[in-house]
């Protein structure tokens, strides 16, 4: 009776032990002896004994305590892959939120920003200060100067045009040293960030600020040598960037909003040249004779196992041609029985996304995906990348070009191919591109392709406002001589249309002024004020002395 009972004692009191090491605080040596005996006690227990033993502990199952103890993994069904990836999203999302909140508290420094450099007239306490650099004590040898000769060091040796920055705190203990301290103003704050995000401050080496926040860059310019000891600051702008600064590349922005989940679209209706293939899966309704529902799996060989018609291949053939042969088959050997095939869940496939996207690489999609959506999935094209060009290969042939300039211009989703698995979809450089600014309907950079005049691009850009002066464009570019010229183009002649454009080229068209040509703008204490047009003037007329009229 005993020994009989022993097996069930024994995986109480381990039950028992485990569930007090759960609750036994991490701090004590004596639960971390414990827990390595219940871990090889546990190790030499069968799998039925471990699963009794995590019912006791409040049902991990297999996949909790047994997973850990070196037992068989339970693979996590569809409800936790969605809870999973819904998670993954929250996360995602939260931090996009938190660095929007945080870049609002304290803006990001980016390239051709404007920042404003602030030294503090306060001098620093002595213990604060730093061993005088070579520097420093040449300035301080400036203190015993009087004003009118700081004034002409500093002109000769070019302060106002951009020099040392900030106070100067006097040396402790000097004697004859001035108490207030000097000060060495420049002339040219603020400051504009380089292209490459860089801070060129007079007589020092540039600095790289972009990506910063204004206090960690505050603390970038602290650990200078020369400005140590002072108190700096750096301001962020918050300029809007207007004219060709402000202008961004065409088309690029499609792809900035967040992705909305991360498994593939599967409820999406089916389109008739739907190419079906293995893990597709059919249903087919009978109706007649016989009444039944039937879920059908394309298989690995591209066949379905049809109930009384045996193994029918249907891989490889379009949606519609399927379609009207299965149910012809049902109708001429199923007697009285008539049959309505519709696509149920479609298979994913995995493709690759190549070149210049933002997260190149292998992505699982829906069997009905196009290029777009796997571009979609890829996070995008670069800003280096072309919008025009991206090609999708096959097998390593070229079999497709997708112009996204045609769907977002034009509407036109014509060459927005199927995908095929294994198919791999190549984003090569950018092109030729365009700047068009101005008076214009959607100023941007703008790829092009076939245009080869100003008015395509005119056109590509849609077309001038109604204040254009077409009389007075623009156009920048750099000649053979690698100089650059602007030219005067009249857009209103044929010759100024059919002007070619080069990579590179700049187009902006200027506003008419806004004075009235022909009129009088009428203001001040009348009836009713405003723009009105001015009055034919008439001859007065003057009397004949002999009683008629005659025309001045």
């Amino acid at each position: 009776m005993f020994l009989r009972l022993r097996p069930f004692l024994s995986v109480r009191l381990l039950a028992l032990s485990m569930a007090l090491l759960l609750y036994i605080g991490p701090g004590s040596g004596q639960s971390l002896d414990n827990s390595l005996e219940s871990l090889q006690m546990m190790q030499g227990l069968s799998p039925e004994q471990r699963d009794a033993i995590s019912r006791q502990l409040g049902g991990f199952g297999a996949g909790g305590l047994g997973g850990t103890l070196g037992g068989r993994q339970q693979q996590p069904d569809e409800e936790q892959q969605n809870l999973m990836r819904q998670q993954q999203r929250d996360l995602l999302m939260d931090a996009q939120k938190q660095r929007a909140e945080l870049e609002r508290l304290s803006p990001f420094l980016q390239a051709e920003d404007w920042v404003v450099i602030t030294i503090d007239s306060k001098p620093l306490p002595v213990e604060t200060q730093t061993p005088a650099t070579p520097q420093t004590s040449a300035l301080g040898a400036l203190r015993n100067l009087t004003p009118e000769a700081l004034a002409a060091a500093a002109m000769s040796a070019g302060v106002t045009a951009g020099g040392y920055v900030g106070p100067l705190p006097p040396p402790p203990n000097a004697e004859g040293a001035r108490n207030e301290p000097i000060y060495l103003i420049r002339s040219n704050n603020p400051y504009q960030l380089s292209r490459d995000g860089m801070l060129a401050l007079p007589g020092f080496a540039p600095i790289q600020l972009a990506g910063l926040t204004e206090q960690l860059a505050t603390l970038r310019l602290g650990v200078e040598p020369a400005l140590r000891g002072l108190y700096i600051r750096v301001t962020k702008l918050p300029l809007n960037k207007v004219g060709p600064t402000a202008l961004k590349p065409f088309g690029y922005d499609l792809f900035d909003r967040p992705i909305s989940t991360f498994a593939p679209a599967m409820n999406v209706p089916v389109p008739a040249d739907y190419v079906v293939g293995p893990g597709d899966e059919l249903n087919v309704q009978l109706y007649g004779n016989r009444n039944a529902n039937l879920k059908l799996l394309v298989g690995r060989d591209g066949r379905v196992n049809f109930p009384q018609l045996g193994p029918i291949s249907v891989g490889g053939q379009t949606f519609n041609s399927m379609k009207a042969a299965l149910e012809s088959r049902v109708q001429r050997q199923m007697i009285g029985v008539r049959a309505s095939v519709t696509m149920g869940d479609t298979r994913t496939i995995r493709v690759f996304v190549l070149g210049d996207a933002k997260r190149p690489g292998s992505y699982t999609i829906s069997g009905l995906g196009t290029i777009s959506s796997a571009l979609f999935a890829a996070g995008g094209v670069q800003p280096i990348g072309s919008l025009r060009n991206i090609q999708l290969k096959r097998r390593g042939e070229l079999v497709r070009r997708l112009d996204l300039y045609d769907m977002l211009i034009r509407g036109d989703t014509t060459d927005d191919a199927k995908l095929l698995p294994g198919d791999v979809i190549f984003i090569p450089p950018i092109g030729p591109t365009v700047t068009v600014d101005g008076e214009i309907h959607r100023p941007a950079i703008y790829e092009i392709r076939n245009e080869s005049s100003l008015a395509d691009v005119v056109q590509l850009a849609g077309g001038l406002t109604p204040e254009a002066d077409t009389a007075k464009v623009a156009l920048t570019r750099i000649d053979a001589d690698l100089h650059r010229v602007v030219l005067q183009v009249d857009l209103s002649a044929a010759a100024g249309k059919s002007e070619a454009v080069r990579n590179g080229d700049s187009l902006r068209v200027s506003r008419l002024r806004p004075t009235l040509d022909a009129g009088v703008q009428v203001q001040g204490y009348v009836y009713t004020t405003g723009a009105f047009p001015l009055p034919r003037r008439h001859a007065p007329h003057r009397r004949d002395p002999f009683g008629g009229r005659s025309e001045a």
